[in-house]
């Protein structure tokens, strides 16, 4: 009986001790890019007044490089840029600012835009995710801050300086964000945009202290009782998370849900926003490359064009700016249809498929099909350009009059998927709602996308949606469906994920591909999970080998970053460049199940706790 326990206790601790190394050692490559500087960084020293002297271990720094560092040393430390500060999180470094700085920097000189003078706060590494007493002085140190950046701009004409200061804190960093607000240090409207990356808004990633347990409560009820009245409720605010790969702080104790308004608040984790599309660990998430680009665009497009500062307009304007570089792109815009100009040498395409991968002709071709000829129009492309896909009544001689972009009520859903600097495009569109008599898709001039890959494009005319439905397999089990229309498009509703505990491993396998009229044996497959009550889509984009035999296969994973209540299922999407009949088999991960319960048991304790 001895020996059955002390096995029995053994066989636990073993796959305890294998969930908590993956905690530590997350699966998976991390595809995030470095970022580089072009000269020698450094970190300035910014001289504070007398109230300094309450907070002896913390200081303010100006990142500058080269030119940019010798200007803020001879002009007497005052600026003319746009003010923004950065907040480390717990025993960060104020050096983890260099990305964002640099970045910002490079694309202003580039671009010939205004700069943006990016400080940084030195809490001397401070363990405030363990200790929460810290997190108060924290808070009112970057308060002072904010009021003493201000006045570093008081040589400038009254048009040109700046009311606000753009606030970006990294982990436990988001939270003394928001906690400045609670201080009754900042001036009015002195800080209107925060952006949050990897920050645990929910409740504490290891609730192991008091004070720091008390401190989310007292900080995430001022907000809810105040997100309705000013100064929050102007105040846009940001949650970006880094997915799985993050194993300190999980996606879900990230969205802003319950804490703020959702028309002031956008909550995203990283593996969905465009051209982002990866997942990081939780320091990587201040270095990647891909990230660090999308949010510094959507910074320069929130600068006023008069004032060259970050715009004070209603925050609705400001969170769309947001919106449109952090949230999953629209493949076709069509807000409104819109006459354009005569189309010639339009092409009529009888059959239900259509594949191109060769050298355009000099003029573009564009490629009809009746609108008649079936339910639902597909087009997988990497084109990217207005215009590309219109509607018209074909004349006689193959001409149309007048071309128009595409109704809105048309087109069913279009988006952006990976590959990074060559982004496929899925659209799909009801041809029922199609009021001209044919769907056309135009090609463009140059033989090459911008990244350098051949143009190519597939649309097919289908009945209707492939759909199918599996469920989840028991422990030991295997769950399978076959896909076996050949389309370009499929989608499987994936039953009984309802946790984030539970990991699964979707392996999908082509059967049968429409390769033969294409000399490329080389297929780009996209695949992308969604769930209906929470945004998660983390598309996984790969090359599969459709030549003889085609034994190449994807393996997609497939769990929840989320506590949201999934009561309907998760839709499991594969585009594909040719249209393939595909196999689809699911097993359970239990290597990524022990990690997940690894990190939710102290999780889901705190959540249940009164």
């Amino acid at each position: 009986m001895l020996g059955l326990r002390f096995c029995a206790s053994s066989v636990v601790l073993v796959l305890v001790g294998y969930g908590l190394y993956g905690v530590f050692h997350p699966a998976g490559e991390n595809a995030c890019q470095m970022t580089y500087m072009w000269e020698n960084p450094e970190y300035l020293k910014v001289e504070l007044g007398e109230w300094s002297k309450e907070y002896p271990h913390y200081s303010l720094y100006f990142y500058g490089e080269g030119l940019r560092a010798a200007k803020f040393r001879s002009n007497q430390r005052r600026f003319d840029g746009i003010p923004c500060l950065f907040l480390p999180g717990n025993a960060g470094s104020h050096r983890q600012v260099r990305s964002l700085a640099s970045v910002a920097m490079r694309m202003a000189n580039d671009e010939h835009r205004p700069q943006f003078d990016w400080l940084s706060i030195d809490y001397n590494e401070e363990m405030a995710g363990i200790y929460g007493a810290s997190l108060s002085s924290q808070a009112m140190f970057a308060s002072h801050c904010v009021r003493h950046i201000l006045t570093l701009y008081t040589h400038l004409p009254r048009s040109k300086q700046p009311g606000s200061v753009l606030v970006v804190g990294h982990s436990m960093g988001g939270l003394v964000a928001r906690a400045m607000f609670t201080t009754g240090l900042l001036p009015e409207n002195s800080v209107r945009t925060v952006i949050t990356m990897a920050t645990p808004h929910q409740h504490p990633a290891l609730p192991l202290d008091h004070h720091l347990n008390s401190f989310y409560s007292t900080l995430n009820k001022f907000w809810r009782d105040n997100m309705h009245r000013p100064p929050l409720s102007d105040v846009v605010l940001v949650s970006l998370a880094g997915g799985l790969r993050d194993a300190l702080i999980p996606a879900v104790l990230t969205p802003l849900t319950g804490i703020t308004v959702s028309n002031t608040s956008l909550s995203k984790v990283m593996t969905s926003i465009p051209h982002v599309w990866v997942t990081t660990d939780h320091l990587a998430v201040m270095w990647c490359r891909q990230l660090t680009l999308s949010v510094t665009r959507a910074l320069f497009q929130l600068i006023d064009k008069k004032t060259q500062q970050i715009m004070h307009d209603p925050h609705g304007q400001r969170l769309s700016i947001l919106s449109q570089h952090l949230s999953p792109h629209p493949a076709v815009l069509h807000s409104a249809e819109k006459a354009l100009s005569n189309l010639s040498q339009v092409e009529l395409v009888s059959s239900s498929f259509w594949s191109f991968d060769e050298k355009p002709a000099s003029k573009g071709t564009s490629f009809a099909v009746a609108a008649n000829s079936g339910k639902e129009y597909t087009l997988v492309t990497n084109v990217h350009r207005r215009g590309h896909l219109l509607s018209c009544n074909l004349q006689a001689d193959s001409t149309c009059t007048q071309a128009t972009t595409l109704p809105r009520d048309a087109v069913l859903s279009s988006r952006v998927l990976p590959p990074l600097y060559s982004s496929i495009q899925v659209i799909r569109v009801d041809l029922s709602r199609v009021t001209a008599s044919h769907i056309v898709f135009q090609l463009p001039k140059r033989s090459r996308t911008k990244a350098g890959e051949k143009v190519f494009a597939s649309f097919q005319v289908t009945p209707g949606a492939d759909g199918r439905t599996l469920t989840m397999p028991a422990l030991h089990d295997v769950a399978s469906v076959s896909l076996d229309q050949s389309q370009l498009l499929h989608s499987v509703r994936l039953v009984g994920l309802l946790e984030p505990w539970q990991a699964y491993t979707a392996v999908l396998r082509p059967v049968t591909c429409e390769v033969s009229a294409v000399k490329e044996k080389k297929m780009a497959v996209v695949v992308t999970s969604q769930a209906s009550s929470y945004e998660q889509d983390s598309p996984v984009h790969s090359m599969l080998d459709v030549g003889d035999g085609m034994t190449g296969s994807l393996s997609y994973p497939l769990q929840l970053q989320t506590l949201a209540n999934i009561t309907d299922y998760i839709a499991l999407e594969i585009s594909s460049q040719f249209p393939c009949s595909w196999t689809v088999s699911v097993t359970n991960d239990w290597y990524r199940t022990l990690v997940q319960v690894s990190k939710m048991e102290e999780e889901e304790r705190q959540r249940q706790s009164p």
